[in-house]
């Protein structure tokens, strides 16, 4: 079997025409120009930018047993869920541009469905960021490239290993799979193209409205003329139709950017929930350097969203005063004392908040009450013992919400766990269809 698999890599990694195999093209993507990019910046206010990551090939290829002609139990051991991915490097290099989108969203943008928007005193840093990507992309595609019979290698091997312990024995019907799955797996022009960065924009707000304004100016100099020629009536529908394109799209971004703000102070709130979550789980001040990263990315997030909601400038100036005491050494009545005002700051600014992000802001500042006025009694029964009260409170408070806790930590795994393989069919279906895949917006 292993003289088949050299002869179908041999095969497949031939290339008597003098084909793209060769010479692989690696960065195929529509590039815009510097010129292009820059004149569109000529203002600093609010745009829109977003990038994509098309992986351009299937990951992996279902083994459908039964086109093979292989048993009837093999059939329902494996045409019904055997999956064999094609090439382990190629998942994990989309994996990792994957996650440098997800970086790039967090650090930059807000999003409002179907837009992206970022602040005007970061698009450069957007947009360098986003031609780093494209660049990342190059050498991943590149590294499959120069690994492509390795990784063919690889995937015939384990797939001859696969069928030989679940059909042992089946000569015929074993090359008959690998012969078909070396057609099915994608040639060295397929990862050549694979894997591409498509980015939409930038495009500043502005110069949207500036482009309406200067058709409108066209269309009203038309209207002026007593008598129009043919060429002059096509242009006047022209200019009519491009009018009404930019005013559904400024609409949209009009009443996406008005939500953008609500949003933004939205998830303003829910960061101040885990801020608040987290430095209630140190009432001592004592942060370990796990905290101090997650705080250090909160407050980050945090600044952006201060770009596009003023509002949320005085709740981060409060949760940097509290970080401030937590950073020093502040005995624990000190480290107390400020998260207290930190927490009652809270209450009295959310106190008529809506949306999801305040909601969760609420419960977690109540929690923090109940949670400190169990330990102002169990601190009293540590002075003054009391046996009777004590059994009553592990009956009642103590035991309430220890249960609670622990039906909503098994609840979220609940939920984690369906949200994953969710994500995971998701991904599947959109890679199979050769598709963008679907990446959660921050």
């Amino acid at each position: 079997m292993t003289k088949l698999i050299t002869k179908l890599v041999a095969a497949k990694t031939s290339d008597p025409q003098g084909d793209l195999s060769a010479n692989p093209q690696i960065d195929t993507a529509p590039q815009l120009s510097v010129e292009d990019i820059w004149d569109t910046l000529a203002d600093r206010d609010l745009y829109r930018l977003s990038i994509e990551i098309n992986s351009g090939l299937r990951l992996s290829a279902r083994l459908d047993a039964e086109d093979l002609g292989l048993d009837p139990h093999v059939v329902d051991e494996l045409a019904g869920g055997y999956r064999k991915a094609f090439s382990e490097a190629f998942t994990k290099a989309r994996n990792q541009l994957s996650g440098l989108q997800k970086k790039f969203n967090k650090k930059f943008t807000i999003y409002v469905k179907p837009f992206r928007f970022i602040d005007g005193s970061i698009i450069n840093d957007a947009v360098n960021f986003a031609q780093e990507i494209k660049k990342e992309a190059a050498s991943l595609r590149q590294g499959l490239v120069d690994t492509y019979t390795d990784q063919l290698k690889t995937f015939l091997v384990e797939l001859e290993q696969k069928l030989n312990e679940t059909i042992p024995g089946k000569k015929k019907q074993i090359e008959k799979a690998l012969i078909y799955y070396a057609g099915e797996f994608p040639s060295i022009d397929d990862f050549s193209v694979s894997l591409q960065v498509i980015i939409d924009g930038p495009v500043q707000l502005t110069s949207l409205k500036n482009k309406l304004k200067a058709d409108a100016d066209l269309q009203a100099e038309l209207a002026k003329k007593k008598r129009l020629t043919a060429k002059q009536k096509q242009e006047a529908q022209e200019i009519q139709e491009r009018i009404k394109t930019s005013q559904l799209m400024l609409n949209g971004i009009a009443q996406a950017v008005q939500q953008s703000r609500v949003a933004c102070l939205d998830e303003g709130w829910e960061l101040l929930a885990d801020l608040i979550d987290r430095f209630g789980a140190s009432p001592d001040g004592k942060l370990t350097s796990k905290d101090q990263s997650a705080i250090n990315s909160t407050f980050s997030r945090l600044e952006l969203l201060e770009k596009h909601n003023p509002e949320i400038s005085k709740h981060l100036a409060e949760a940097r005063k509290l970080h401030e005491v937590m950073q020093g050494t502040p005995t624990p009545e000190q480290a107390q004392n400020a998260y207290d005002k930190f927490s009652a700051f809270l209450a009295k600014q959310s106190q008529s908040a809506s949306g999801e992000g305040a909601e969760k802001l609420q419960k977690s500042l109540q929690f923090t009450n109940d949670y400190k006025a169990l330990v102002t009694k169990l601190e009293k029964l540590i002075e003054t013992p009391d046996t009777e009260t004590l059994a009553e409170l592990e009956a009642g408070q103590l035991a309430n919400i220890e249960t609670t806790l622990t039906r909503r930590v098994t609840n979220l795994k609940r939920l984690t766990k369906k949200a994953q393989e969710s994500a995971k069919y998701a991904n599947e279906q959109a890679v199979a269809q050769g598709g963008v895949d679907p990446v959660a917006g921050f």
